[in-house]
């Protein structure tokens, strides 16, 4: 916060005590008023909240003394109207949580905490409500010679007799059964009450639940973030990251944008050209925040999951990351997409089938969600999978990535032009210039010397790539295993292991290396994929 006045009080400053501490902003007025900005400006204007500008202008700098504030809150007539956001939040969680239906409760915000006062139904019997419950409750009257700001002079305030009945009719004579109907309206008020207490504190005041009561700017940073995200660019994402950042400097407790932040590096490893090595530490660190700030985040738990899964190759520990997220939201699609790639990757179509269409019903505009679908598709029905992906590519052309997963098909079923076609369309949409060049000559290639010699050279031509880390090892040895060439199939294959390369995880299922899967070589890499160490998250180069 702010930092001792003594140094402000020259002349023609603003008077403070000496030793009064200032408050420099409005962040920090409203943060010491526990309120929001928009809030504590309002004030200044209806309840002349005393806050100073600094010499400049209407859109100069502002500053507060603590002092200063704790007087005006003492005043009786500074004590605020509850704002109307803060009502209907209690009204509804006391509509969930009180069996009662004959009594509203109604919350009165004061800067001592917070007051739950049972109205009746009846407006006739308030007085004597009031009465009954003053006497209950040992309230002092309004004549009592209590401080300004104790509780007796805040419940007789200006405020608080906003919130009551218009002026009451003379006393009409009550039975005394009436008085005892009243005394018990009151008792189930009180119970009423307390569990809207206790409602309230586990839904607003549970670890991490404070990102409900975030500060609109930063919700709205994080909502742009989200559309930025989705559009699965390098450069959407890069402003994904930017924004996500921008939010947490808001708002540094607020959940979903370091959950955002944690996606987005997820993402930019296959839409990007951020490392995997480089890509994980930085989404682990942002997913842990997300998780102790908000343990009940579907996204943290998903971010998690999918670090577990493709970087430590811990599918048991994902699985359960995946179903905790869909456990505390069932209706996410992107829990359930991502959750489908972990089981392809395992080789549980059927499943990865499953989710992959619940994915779909929740999110049927999803393009990435088609795209996936598509994938895992083909590895069931090639032909399906292959027709699905080409409408997608048909309807969004732009959508990179499902030019690789066709090149991928394309591949596997020996339909090489085609490979070829959409793996340079790929690479082109990626900035790869280089990798553009070596497809149009493994073209040529094709045309003049077939299949086999165009595989054997363009493998040859990524392996420089592949081992200077900018080209998939997977891929390399992918292209070997279909040329025929085993040992350099089994070399990087090794090295997509060493890495970590996530298409390592199916491997086993690969049509390109049926010719070696009776190999020592093959059968110690399998054994190794079982026994592979967890990963050193923050350490990734240390396994």
């Amino acid at each position: 916060m702010g930092q001792n006045s003594n140094r402000d009080n020259q002349p023609g400053s603003p008077i403070g005590t000496i030793d009064s501490v200032r408050l420099d902003s409005w962040k920090e007025i409203a943060s010491y008023l526990h309120r929001d900005a928009r809030t504590v400006r309002r004030w200044e204007r209806e309840r002349r909240l005393p806050v100073h500008r600094v010499p400049g202008g209407e859109r100069s700098g502002v500053f507060a003394y603590v002092d200063e504030l704790d007087r005006w809150l003492r005043a009786s007539d500074a004590v605020p109207v509850e704002s109307s956001r803060i009502t209907s939040e209690v009204e509804a969680v006391a509509e969930e949580s009180s069996p009662v239906t004959s009594a509203l409760l109604i919350i009165e915000s004061l800067p001592g905490g917070i007051l739950l006062t049972p109205v009746t139904a009846n407006l006739e019997e308030e007085r004597v409500g009031s009465t009954v419950r003053d006497e209950a409750l040992q309230m002092p009257s309004s004549s009592s010679k209590e401080d300004a700001g104790s509780f007796s002079n805040l419940l007789t305030s200006s405020s608080f007799r906003e919130r009551r009945s218009p002026p009451q009719r003379p006393p009409v004579e009550k039975s005394r059964w009436a008085f005892y109907g009243m005394a018990l309206l009151l008792i189930v008020g009180v119970i009423a009450g307390s569990s809207f207490a206790v409602v309230h504190y586990r839904r607003f005041h549970a670890p991490g639940r404070e990102i409900a009561h975030s500060n609109p700017e930063a919700k709205e940073l994080y909502l742009r973030g989200r559309y930025f995200w989705n559009l699965r660019t390098e450069s959407g994402l890069n402003q994904a990251i930017d924004l996500f950042t921008q939010s947490i400097v808001n708002d540094p407790h607020y959940a979903p944008a370091y959950a955002g932040l944690a996606d987005s590096y997820l993402l930019l490893r296959q839409y990007g050209h951020m490392s995997d090595a480089e890509a994980y530490p930085r989404a682990l660190a942002a997913a842990r925040q997300a998780v102790v700030l908000d343990p009940s985040s579907p996204d943290a738990h998903r971010s998690i999951a999918f670090i577990l899964r493709f970087w430590n190759w811990d599918m048991a520990a994902a699985e359960k990351e995946y179903l905790r997220a869909i456990e505390l939201d069932p209706k996410n699609s992107q829990s359930h997409h991502w959750y489908a790639t972990a089981l392809f990757s395992a080789g549980r179509l059927k499943e990865a089938l499953a989710q992959i269409d619940l994915a779909r019903s929740l999110e049927p505009q999803s393009v990435s969600v088609l795209a996936d679908r598509g994938l895992i598709l083909s590895s069931e029905d090639p032909d399906r999978g292959a027709q699905a992906l080409r409408q997608v590519a048909q309807s969004q052309p732009e959508f990179a990535s499902v030019h690789s997963y066709l090149s991928r098909v394309y591949l596997s079923q020996g339909e090489y032009s085609e490979f070829l076609s959409e793996s340079r369309t790929f690479a082109a949409m990626s900035n790869e210039a280089e990798k553009v060049a070596l497809l149009d000559q493994a073209r040529k290639d094709l045309e003049t010397h077939g299949p086999v010699f165009m595989l054997r050279n363009l493998a040859s031509s990524y392996a420089p790539l592949a081992d200077s880390g900018h080209a998939s090892a997977y891929s390399v040895a992918q292209l070997f295993g279909i040329a025929g060439d085993e040992g350099r199939a089994i070399h990087y294959l090794q090295v997509a292991c060493d890495r970590r390369d996530p298409g390592f995880l199916s491997f086993e299922s690969d049509v390109a290396f049926r010719q070696v899967r009776t190999t020592p070589e093959y059968l110690a890499l399998l054994a190794r994929k079982d026994a592979m160490p967890i990963a050193r998250l923050d350490r990734p180069n240390s396994l």
